[in-house]
């Protein structure tokens, strides 16, 4: 009986140490070589960093991620009472402050659109997509961060239309 107590009492503490986190506003975090530090113990930050309205409604504006210093994905949220998504990036694990992917959400009379749009390593596009509620009206691929292959889109009447692009030159047909 005492064994099991004891295993229980290692296993919540395990979990606490891996699953707690702090949140701080953005002014009680630092940057050294590019990883975020708490400003109350010099120590990587691994928690929930946000961004308040200034005047006092504790509206939250934006949140910053992080684990062990690192970046992991930022969120913008409009200015409304309950918190909606505006705006999601999503960084590189292993290269600090490099955005993978930059997700916006936008809505209006016509239907709730998404935007991605994915980077390599060097900061350079590599692929747009924009759906209109679940259905894909927008589609490219980027080379070095120019337009390179077939550019998918919808076109006023609702029809697809496919252009061509070589490093960032639309190929006439």
């Amino acid at each position: 009986m005492k064994l099991r107590l004891i295993i229980l009492f290692l296993l919540i503490v395990g979990y606490q140490n891996v699953f707690s986190q702090d949140t701080l506003s953005v002014k009680e975090i630092y940057f050294d070589n590019n990883l975020a530090y708490q400003d109350y113990n010099n120590e990587l930050f691994t928690g929930v960093a946000q961004k308040l309205r200034k005047n006092g409604n504790g509206h939250i504006v934006a949140e910053e991620i992080y684990k062990n210093g690192v970046l992991l994905e930022w969120k913008l949220f409009y200015n409304k009472s309950h918190r909606r998504l505006a705006e999601n990036v999503f960084y590189y694990k292993k290269y600090p402050l490099v955005p993978k992917e930059r997700i916006r959400y936008t809505t209006n009379e016509d239907g709730k659109f998404t935007e991605r749009t994915y980077y390599d390593t060097n900061f350079k596009k590599t692929l747009v997509t924009r759906h209109k509620d679940t259905t894909l009206i927008y589609k490219c691929p980027y080379t070095d961060g120019k337009k390179d292959g077939e550019e998918f889109c919808l076109n006023d009447n609702g029809n697809p239309m496919i252009i061509k692009f070589i490093n960032g030159k639309k190929i006439k047909n």
